[in-house]
C-alpha cells in the first residue's frame, strides 16, 4: 500500500475526503493530519509517497509545506484549493513537483490522479467474488498484475506474470504458504494493479495445484472447527453500526449466526466489552437492538456473542439466518 499524507485544517472535511478516497481502493493508505506542524512531524517518521493539502489549509501554510519537500523527488504533491490568489497560483506553477486542482467536485477524478502520481495502473476493485474463479480468469487471460486481497481485517498480495502466480505475501508468510492462506479467505475484496513489477519468483507450483491444495486445507480446517462452533455462520458484506456507551460506530458485518456475528470494526475494541448491534429484516421495519459481548479480536475485526436475547430478538436473528438474508444497516445518527 502507498502512504498518502492528507492535510486539511477542517476536521469534518478531512474526515469526509479521506473516507471517500479510502473507498476508491485498498491500495491507498491515508495518514490524516490537521496542521502543517503535524504534517512535518509525520514526514520525519513515516514513509510518505504522496502529499495532499485540502482546500481549508491557508495558502501560506501550503506554500511553506511545498517548499519544505520541494527537494524530495520521492514525494509528489497535490494541492486542492477552493479559492486562491493569483500570486499563490503563480508560485505553485513554478514548482514542477506540485499538481494544483481548484474546486474539485468529483472525488473519482482526484482518485484517478492519485493513481497516476503513484504509478498505479488501477484495474478496479472487485467485492464478494470467488477468489478461485477470478484467479482462473487471470490465468486464462495471461494477465500480469498485482492483486491486493483483503478480508475480515486481513490483507495479502498476489503477483502474476503472464497468468502464472510468481509471488505472494501475507503477514509473515511468503510464497506458497502465503498463497494458500490467501486462497482460503472468504468474502474477499480484490484490488487490481496492472503496473509491471519486477518481483523475485517465490512460487513454482501451478495455480490449479495451489487451488486444489488450498481446498483440501480449507476442508480440513472446517472439519476440525465444526465441533467447536455451536451455530452455522452465514457470510455477508454490508455496512452496519454498533453502539458502545452513548456513541455509535460504523462497521462492516461480515458474518452472522444465531449465536453471534463478526464485525470489521475499524477501531480497537477490547475483549469483554459490551455493545449493541442494530438489526432489521427490511428498511421498512424498525431496528432492533441486539446485546452482545466481544469474545475475540482479529486485526481490525471483532467476534461478538449475542446475550440476554428476548423472544423478539431471537426470532429476528433466526429469520435472518434461516432465510440467509442480510440485515440492513442502521442509519448513522451520530459518529465517532
Amino acid at each position: 500500500m502507498k502512504n498518502i499524507l492528507f492535510v486539511d485544517s477542517d476536521p469534518v472535511m478531512l474526515h469526509a475526503q479521506v473516507g471517500l478516497l479510502k473507498n476508491q481502493s485498498n491500495f491507498l493508505h491515508f495518514i490524516p493530519v490537521r496542521s502543517v506542524e503535524g504534517a512535518i512531524e509525520k514526514l520525519t517518521v513515516e514513509d510518505v509517497h504522496l502529499l495532499i493539502t485540502g482546500p481549508s489549509v491557508p495558502e501560506t501554510d501550503v506554500y511553506k509545506l511545498a517548499l519544505l519537500i520541494s527537494d524530495n523527488k520521492e514525494i509528489r504533491t497535490i494541492v486542492v484549493t477552493a479559492i486562491c490568489s493569483p500570486t499563490f497560483t503563480h508560485k505553485i506553477k513554478k514548482m514542477p513537483s506540485i499538481v494544483h486542482f481548484s474546486n474539485i467536485q468529483d472525488i473519482g477524478f482526484l482518485a484517478r490522479r492519485i493513481f497516476t502520481e503513484l504509478k498505479i495502473e488501477f484495474g478496479g476493485q472487485l467485492q464478494s467474488i470467488s477468489i478461485a474463479a477470478f484467479l482462473q480468469v487471470i490465468e486464462m487471460e495471461e494477465n500480469s498484475c498485482h492483486l491486493l486481497v483483503t478480508a475480515k481485517g486481513k490483507s495479502g498480495d498476489l503477483f502474476f506474470i503472464d497468468g502464472r502466480p510468481v509471488a505472494a505475501n501475507t503477514g509473515e508468510l511468503t510464497g506458497n504458504e502465503a498463497a494458500l492462506e490467501i486462497f482460503s479467505w472468504g468474502q474477499v475484496t480484490i484490488d487490481i494493479d496492472y503496473t509491471q513489477k519486477e518481483v523475485p519468483q517465490e512460487i513454482t507450483t501451478s495455480l490449479m495445484n495451489l487451488l486444489l491444495e488450498s481446498g483440501q486445507l480449507t476442508d480440513e480446517k472446517r472439519s476440525q472447527t465444526a465441533t467447536l462452533r455451536q451455530h452455522k455462520r452465514y457470510d455477508c458484506s454490508l455496512s452496519a453500526h454498533f453502539q458502545i456507551n452513548d456513541r455509535i460506530y460504523q462497521c462492516f458485518l461480515r458474518d452472522i449466526s444465531v449465536g453471534g456475528a463478526y464485525l470489521e470494526a475499524g477501531r480497537p475494541v477490547d475483549i469483554g466489552k459490551r455493545l449493541i448491534l442494530f438489526l432489521s429484516k427490511s428498511t421498512q421495519e424498525s431496528y432492533t437492538p441486539i446485546n452482545g459481548i466481544v469474545v475475540r479480536k482479529d486485526g481490525d475485526g471483532i467476534g461478538i456473542r449475542f446475550e440476554r436475547l428476548t423472544a423478539e430478538q431471537k426470532q429476528l436473528i433466526r429469520s435472518l439466518v434461516l432465510s440467509k438474508r442480510s440485515p440492513n444497516a442502521m442509519p448513522l445518527h451520530s459518529a465517532a
